[in-house]
């Protein structure tokens, strides 16, 4: 059974570690990315979003086998530093054969609950013994966040160009900009504006619906 104080790292087949030694800090990233790209000639850009980058974690932890630490349930799990980091690179680090891809774990310290997989591990070997084995180990983490397909699909809540929407024109709206927001392409108001038997494509009457039905996109 997992320990209630200490961080703990697990996979989905219930291996699990858990470390001796908090994290002074945690940082928790998040970040957006958009199209800054613009025309020539325009002043400015209209930051265009993208999409929702994976949160990335980052904590500092570390092993030590000389028991100056008296850790009891680390030493059940793994007898020495060596034993602990092949415990821990079988849950965060090796090559699933059944998922093709590494394992997705959970993270679990305090209030903290994080679902992602390994980015990167930077371990560091500070104290060795007599014949050479290691007593401690530091270590450095950063886990890409992980969000299942479903959950994706729902947290995203964004328009489909594979559905009919019907817009209803503001003072401002260009065809051109309308196109972009719903086909991810400004160059499909000629077909929109044949559609919706547009004269003048560029003098928008705010209040007026216009039909974007589904196009084959590029």
């Amino acid at each position: 059974m997992m320990g209630s104080n200490g961080l703990t790292i697990s996979d989905a087949n219930n291996n699990y570690i858990e470390f001796q030694v908090n994290p002074s800090s945690v940082e928790r990233k998040r970040a957006i990315s958009y199209n800054l790209a613009s025309p020539l000639g325009s002043v400015g850009s209209d930051a265009r979003y993208i999409r929702h980058e994976p949160e990335l974690l980052k904590f500092k932890t570390m092993f030590d086998g000389t028991g100056v630490l008296g850790d009891m349930v680390s030493l059940l799990i793994a007898t020495s530093v060596k034993d602990k980091m092949s415990l821990l690179d079988k849950i965060v680090y090796n090559y699933n054969g059944d998922s093709h891809e590494p394992n997705v774990v959970t993270i679990l310290w305090g209030s903290e609950h994080f679902e992602g997989r390994l980015h990167s591990m930077d371990r560091n070997y500070t104290l060795y013994s007599s014949e050479g084995e290691p007593l401690r180990a530091e270590l450095d983490f950063v886990f890409v966040g992980f969000i299942s397909a479903e959950e994706q699909a729902s947290i995203a809540n964004r328009s489909s160009p594979d559905l009919t929407h019907i817009i209803e024109v503001k003072a401002g709206d260009t065809l051109p900009n309308l196109c972009l927001k719903i086909y991810r392409n400004a160059n499909y108001y000629i077909d929109i504006a044949r559609i919706n038997n547009l004269s003048n494509f560029r003098a928008l009457v705010p209040g007026t619906a216009l039909i974007f039905p589904p196009l084959k996109l590029d």
